[in-house]
Order: C-alpha cells, then sequence, then structure tokens
C-alpha cells in the first residue's frame, strides 16, 4: 500500500486543494474566507488547473482522446476549461448539445450518446454537425436514417453502436450494461445492424461504444470489459470486411467517495491498454467526476 493509499480521504481531499501551507483552505490559490465573502454560501468553486491536470494525467497515461461527459457538471466555464485543454464532449440531450458548442467544444470533437433520443435531438445533431452519434437501438438508427435522407446533410453523420455485451463490468457501483439493459444494442444484434448500417451507406459507421458502469475502482477488471470490446470489434470487422475506426471505452473511473474507497490506477489501466491497441484506430474514454 502507498503512502497516497494510507491517507484518509479527507486527507487526500485537502492535499489536491492545497491547504498545506496551513493559512486556511485555498481553492486555485484564493483563499475560501474571500470566496464567500466575495459570493456568500453556498457556493460551488472549482479549481481550473485541477481540471485540467486530470485532463493531461488521463490522456498521458492511457493514449487516449478524452471525452468530458457534461452531465456530470454542465457549467459552462468548467466545459470551457476542458475544451481549452483538448478535451471534446460526450452529451446526452438536446440541452448538453447546447451547452458544449456554447462552451468550445469543436463539433467534430462532440459524441452524442444516451437511450431514448428524440427525433428532434437527432435533428439538432445532424443540423449542428455533431461529430458522432452513438446509436443505442435499431430503431433509433431508423430514425436517423429517415431524417439523413429527408434532410440530405451536406456531411452525413457518423455513427458507432453502444454494444451491451451479455455481462457488466465488475465492482461497478452501478451497472450500466449487461444482461437486459436499456443501454446499447444486445452484443449478438450487434453485427446485424452494422451490416445494415453499411449496406444503406446514408452514414457512415466509425466504431463501437461500450459503457458499463459508474465508479469503477479496479482497473483490471475495467481492462477486461475493454478487452472484450476489443476482440469483439475484431469479430465484426471480419463479418463485414470493413474496418471500424474507432472504438470508445466508457470509462466509469472511481472517484473515492467514502473512507476505506481505493483510487483507480490509471497507470495500470494504461500499460494494459497499450498492450491492446489497434495502431490504426483511435480510442475515447469518456470521463464526468473523475
Amino acid at each position: 500500500m502507498t503512502d497516497r493509499d494510507q491517507l484518509s480521504l479527507t486527507s487526500r481531499l485537502l492535499r489536491d486543494l492545497g491547504p498545506e501551507h496551513g493559512d486556511g483552505l485555498r481553492i486555485g490559490g484564493v483563499s475560501a474566507e474571500e470566496i464567500a465573502e466575495q459570493f456568500g454560501t453556498p457556493c460551488y468553486v472549482y479549481d481550473a488547473e485541477l481540471l485540467r491536470r486530470r485532463c493531461a494525467e488521463v490522456t498521458r497515461s492511457l493514449g487516449v482522446d478524452v471525452l468530458f461527459a457534461i452531465k456530470a457538471n454542465p457549467c459552462l466555464a468548467v466545459g470551457q476549461v476542458l475544451a481549452d485543454a483538448g478535451a471534446g464532449a460526450d452529451v446526452a440531450s438536446a440541452g448538453e448539445v447546447h451547452v458544449a458548442m456554447r462552451a468550445g467544444f469543436a463539433k467534430e470533437k462532440i459524441q452524442f450518446a444516451g437511450p431514448g433520443k428524440t427525433r428532434a435531438e437527432l435533428s439538432l445533431a445532424v443540423d449542428r454537425g455533431v461529430g458522432t452519434i452513438n446509436l443505442e437501438s435499431a430503431s433509433e438508427y431508423e430514425t436517423l436514417l429517415r431524417i439523413v435522407r429527408e434532410r440530405k446533410p451536406e456531411s452525413p453523420p457518423a455513427v458507432a453502436i453502444r454494444i451491451n455485451p451479455t455481462v457488466g463490468v465488475a465492482g461497478a457501483r452501478m451497472q450500466m450494461g449487461g444482461g437486459c439493459s436499456k443501454f446499447g444494442v444486445d452484443v449478438e444484434d450487434v453485427t446485424a445492424l452494422a451490416r445494415r448500417i453499411v449496406h444503406h451507406g446514408v452514414v457512415s459507421l466509425r466504431g463501437l461504444h461500450c459503457y458499463l458502469g459508474t465508479q469503477v475502482f479496479d482497473a483490471d477488471a475495467w481492462l477486461d470489459s475493454v478487452r472484450g470490446l476489443s476482440d469483439f470489434a475484431s469479430e465484426v470487422e471480419t463479418s463485414l470486411g470493413v474496418k471500424l475506426d474507432s472504438l470508445n471505452l466508457g470509462g466509469g473511473f472511481g472517484v473515492p467517495c467514502f473512507e476505506g474507497d481505493a483510487e483507480f490506477d490509471l497507470d495500470a489501466a494504461g500499460d494494459g491498454l497499450h498492450a491492446l491497441m489497434d495502431g490504426d484506430r483511435r480510442y475515447f474514454v469518456e470521463l464526468g467526476r473523475y
């Protein structure tokens, strides 16, 4: 166990916020007392440097493109910091599309996920040129197909298929895949849907997406799910005779919230991921609270 592991949760959080100089709690170098005097309490305060640092750590350790899950914090200023740091955006509603674009995320770096997208939301994504639409069902594809055929956009959208594997990721505190789930296309139906997309040629099939759960503290368990996605992508490629350009690996990295929580081993995840990567693909992780 490392010294960092032995720190209490409170000590860890306070160390990140930087009160070690003994002059009281400071956030981003600003005294909490000054903040309270200016804005009153309660108020929410975010340290932009911590956001930039974590984004850089993930990019460096994993060697992937980072997407910020707007649902975790739709504050425009938070989005602006992460957009400036080079992140893309994961959105799950029309409102989040607007927030992401107002925050300055490039449209080609926005991925629209989430089950139950309405026709209006899909139309907005097409009209605004959202980079990738992550399809959660065959019926969602049919709706998108009709929209694209009606609107005839200059640049048809790219899509990825979110898969729902037969089992979720071990240790996730909230399972978002595996077995019966509202999230994603059941794994046995994915290849058939992919074949239809390629056959129609109306939208571009970019890759696959998988997000199995949140608050995952075990890097090995997360890597097992990534390995399963990578192997399945190879099967789909062989069956269709096409190359999948990207894989969205989800995220859900655990953030310690209770005493005794471990920290997600980012370096171990990176070492394992590098061994699985195909150099011809782009890889994404979508992270919110992390």
